[in-house]
């Protein structure tokens, strides 16, 4: 049977930091540079928060245009059938 290496905890909490700092850093960079990444990270935000917002757009564009045609041509056409 294996054992597991151990760590000291002050390596483990040395190695944590690292990464955020590293982490944090990048990110910085990314948004100082105002490159594509951010970008495509805030489109993903966007859409997480709200994932069917282009669809709400488009039926709520339908209904006005439903709305004028009923305002304008009165009563609707029976249907065929």
């Amino acid at each position: 049977m294996e054992t597991v290496p151990r760590f000291s905890p002050a390596a483990v909490i040395c190695l944590t930091l690292l990464i955020v700092v590293a982490v944090n850093g990048g990110l910085i960079l990314a948004l100082r540079r105002g490159g594509s990444e951010v970008d495509l990270l805030r489109r993903a935000a966007k859409a997480v928060r709200n994932p069917w917002a282009e669809q709400d757009q488009t039926m709520s564009e339908l209904r006005e245009r439903v709305s004028q045609l009923e305002s304008e041509g009165g009563e609707p056409p029976e249907p065929d059938g």
